[in-house]
């Protein structure tokens, strides 16, 4: 029984800022999302993975990918 959730980091992995996705399955290697309106130059999604009673959630923040939210005009 494993599964795999998305959050996302406004300040580069350091706290969380929302629950992207829900528990899914992790071989789904997709998912859709409306980016919120917080700009931030510091962006990163935090894709944690664990199997009931096997191992232990982890997460994985994925500070080698950070991109950036822009303000709306």
């Amino acid at each position: 029984m494993c599964e795999a959730e998305v959050f996302l980091s406004l300040d580069g992995g350091r706290t969380i800022y929302m629950r992207l996705t829900e528990s899914r399955n992790p071989t789904l290697q997709y998912f859709d999302w409306t980016v919120p309106s917080t700009p931030t130059n510091e962006a990163v999604l935090d894709i944690r993975f664990g199997c009931l009673n096997l191992y232990a959630e982890t997460a994985s923040p994925q500070v080698q990918s950070a991109f950036v939210i822009s303000p709306l005009n």
